[in-house]
Order: structure tokens, then C-alpha cells, then sequence
């Protein structure tokens, strides 16, 4: 309320430093969580063997995620970078070799994300998994979505939105975010997240964990094509998060 009141700076750096006090009172520490999560079991489900579509063929768990893959189906803004002088557009205009998979991480299936709260991503970092793959350093990009949720750590927050107004924030026990969609193209290793020849992305540091990703893979970029694709069997993520637990009712009173 004192935000949408505010007439000059000089309150709004009042209002600031008020933010701060709360900031360093409420939550308690932030703690951080490193995860391994492997793209076609935990993310898209595909454990057991398959029947192919119109075929009476078998699929391994392996082919079956390759088969997913292959369209390259990139459900986002299609103007999100790339690279300098590409969007995701323009890349999937000129270039037929991409696989791609989109997943979701939500508050409500995710790790502790429906008994914590302020959950926000740290880094990021890719293996390839399968026998054979080749010795190059390949490049793996992961596309942000932008549309976001964040869970409030302030308890009785739907009391306060209900005072000012629903209209008046965006804000509540969970608030959604609308931010422009980006990418990170770290290289990814093939023999584990030990191998010295990967890199941890923080590109995506601060943004709100629960969203919407979409791996792309352009099998002409960089080393990529000295890959074997076909023998890809899975890919992992390496995801580094923080979050705070909620807080008792009246910690936060100044």
C-alpha cells in the first residue's frame, strides 16, 4: 500500500530500506539443493518399453526417447536468442537437425517446492548418457520460457492482497511471473558431471524455479556433429536451486 502511495524517490528509498529490515528478519537462511534428474525417466516418464506409433515394433526406453526428440518441437517465443545473430526462429527455419524436448518443473510435484517457498535457480549443467557417443565437447542449449511461479513466503498473504485490492498486485500465495525468455548453451560432458570437460551455466541465476524448459540440441553447432546421436540413451541434469522455509506468523513484525 505504501509503494502504490509513494509521491517522490526519497519515500520510495524509505519504503527500500523498510524492505531491507524485512528482508534480513524474515525466512531465515537460504538454503541450497543440488539435484541429478535424468530428462526421460524422471522428467518425461518413459521407463519401459513402448509400442511405436502405427507399428507393431517395440521400442526400448532408449529409442523411445530418441523417437521424442526428433521432431524438434520448440512449444516457446520463438524470438528468444539463440545465439548472437540467431533467435530460436530463425535456427529452426534453416536448420532441420535439432532435437528438442520440453519439460515442466511445478510447485506442486517437485522436490520440496509445495512445503518451502522463494524457490529460484542457481546453475545448471548437462550430461549426455549413452555407450559410445564419441569424444567431442558437445553444446546443449536450455531455453527458459519466461512464464514463472513463484510460492510466497508470508503467511497469510491472501489477507493482505484482499486489503489493497486483487487488482492492485500481482502478487499473492502464489505469484506468477511473465519475464522475457532466454537460453544458455553450456557444453555438456559425456562421461558424467565429474568430467572436467563440462560447465556449470549460471545464466539462469534469480529466476523462479517452476517453469517451463525446452532442451535443444543442434546437431550442426560446434562439436555437435561429431556426436553419435543415435546412440543417446538419456540426458541429466545437474540443477542447483535455493529456497527458505516458511516462517512462523508474526516474524516479520517491525
Amino acid at each position: 500500500m505504501q509503494i502504490l502511495l509513494a509521491r517522490n524517490t526519497y519515500q520510495l528509498e524509505k519504503i527500500a530500506e523498510k524492505l531491507n529490515q524485512f528482508e534480513n528478519k524474515c525466512g531465515g537462511q537460504t538454503s541450497e539443493v543440488a539435484t541429478t534428474l535424468s530428462v526421460r525417466k524422471d522428467l518425461m516418464g518413459v521407463n519401459k518399453p513402448t509400442e511405436a506409433v502405427g507399428s507393431t515394433e517395440t521400442l526400448d526406453p532408449a529409442e523411445r526417447f530418441r523417437e521424442v526428440l526428433s521432431p524438434g518441437y520448440v512449444p516457446v517465443d520463438k524470438r528468444i536468442r539463440y545465439s548472437t545473430d540467431d533467435t530460436v526462429g530463425s535456427l529452426m527455419a534453416r536448420d532441420p537437425e535439432i532435437l528438442s524436448e520440453t519439460f515442466f518443473i511445478d510447485l506442486t510435484d517437485f522436490a520440496n517446492l509445495e512445503l518451502s517457498c522463494n524457490a529460484k535457480v542457481q546453475s545448471v549443467a548437462v550430461n549426455l548418457v549413452g555407450e559410445n557417443l564419441g569424444d567431442a565437447r558437445p553444446t546443449v542449449t536450455l531455453l527458459y520460457d519466461g512464464t514463472s511461479k513463484l510460492r510466497s513466503c508470508q503467511p497469510g498473504i491472501a489477507e493482505y492482497v484482499d486489503t489493497i485490492g486483487e487488482t492492485a498486485t500481482r502478487y499473492g500465495k502464489i505469484s506468477r511471473f511473465r519475464t522475457k525468455g532466454r537460453s544458455t548453451s553450456p557444453v555438456a560432458t559425456t562421461q558424467g558431471f565429474g568430467d572436467s570437460g563440462g560447465q556449470t551455466s549460471q545464466t539462469l541465476a534469480g529466476l523462479p524455479l517452476a517453469s517451463q524448459y525446452t532442451l535443444l540440441i543442434d546437431k550442426n553447432a560446434g562439436k555437435n556433429g561429431s556426436i553419435n546421436w543415435s546412440n543417446l540413451e538419456d540426458i541429466e541434469l545437474k540443477l542447483e536451486y535455493t529456497y527458505q522455509d516458511v516462517f512462523p506468523e508474526g516474524q516479520c513484525e517491525l
